[in-house]
């Protein structure tokens, strides 16, 4: 939960769940603090640059793609970008938020991670041009465009963690940065300053990455505190041997249940494990 609180922090705004659930609710914020720039936008002229970044990313940022999802952002570019501009020196503020909400709902509705980023960056493109023409909503461009940037590093670690319901550990966040870090030779990641880096790192240094065992207990105890929870060290600290009992199914969905409700597992007087340190309330 810290992570995801963490991705929306340049929009004001948080959510009281992990997982999926907060996720999804991670990226209904997002996509409300694109709007607000939509909204406000007088107009996007679309220059030379654009159309030639345009047809390079049609070409050349599809290749990856499997067969189905390329097909699909080719018909969506054809028929709403190609559609919406034509030869027009630009796009009105009405044809940008029309374009903008469409592009949404493509980044809401894709299935794959992949499909999903190249359409946010077909997003980006736009708002770069948003951006040159309305210097004056620079601000609400850049939070949300960082904001998204980050949960996009949540969402991938999320996917990483499919047997979890998309509660994952520091390492698989850090694994995320990494892998979304587009700089030459990953020289923002080798900088430390990579998106996400920092919490990454301070999860892993708290809370490590390795259980002995896979889809038990005691992974999902490391998972929480990766999440943002505060797990009493009566419950952590007293031995694994003593959770043999919560080892069984019913257990441990309570547990997920717990974590992603976004409630404490209280039994002792102290703050638990990561508490000041991968608290939600925490500044980064």
């Amino acid at each position: 939960m810290a992570a995801i609180n963490d991705a929306l922090k340049p929009i004001g705004a948080r959510v009281d769940k992990a997982g999926h659930a907060g996720i999804s609710k991670a990226q209904e914020a997002v996509s409300e603090a694109y709007e607000r720039a939509a909204s406000v936008t007088k107009g996007v002229p679309i220059d030379a640059g654009f159309r030639q970044n345009l047809q390079t990313i049609r070409t050349e940022g599809t290749v990856h793609l499997d067969e189905d999802t390329a097909k699909n952002f080719e018909r969506f570019v054809s028929g709403v970008i190609d559609k919406k501009l034509g030869d027009a020196p630009g796009l009105t503020r009405e044809s940008f938020e029309e374009v903008d909400k469409a592009i949404n709902k493509k980044i809401r509705d894709t299935k794959t991670f992949e499909a999903r980023e190249i359409f946010q960056g077909l997003r980006d493109m736009l708002l770069d041009q948003a951006e040159k023409a309305n210097p004056e909503y620079a601000d609400l461009y850049k939070r949300a465009r960082t904001a998204a940037a980050k949960l996009m590093r949540v969402e991938r670690a999320s996917m990483a963690a499919p047997t979890q319901e998309g509660i994952f550990t520091p390492g698989q966040l850090a694994a995320a940065s990494k892998a979304m870090d587009t700089s030459s030779r990953k020289r923002q990641i080798a900088g430390g300053e990579g998106l996400m880096q920092n919490l990454a790192e301070r999860g892993q240094r708290v809370l490590g990455n390795t259980v002995p065992n896979s889809g038990t207990t005691d992974r999902a105890l490391l998972t929480a505190g990766g999440a943002g929870f505060m797990l009493d060290p009566i419950v952590v600290g007293s031995s694994l041997l003593a959770l043999t009992g919560a080892y069984t199914r019913p257990a441990q969905k309570a547990l997920l249940k717990t974590m992603q409700s976004g409630q404490r597992l209280k039994g002792g007087p102290a703050q638990g494990l990561g508490a000041g340190i991968l608290g939600g309330g925490y500044e980064y």
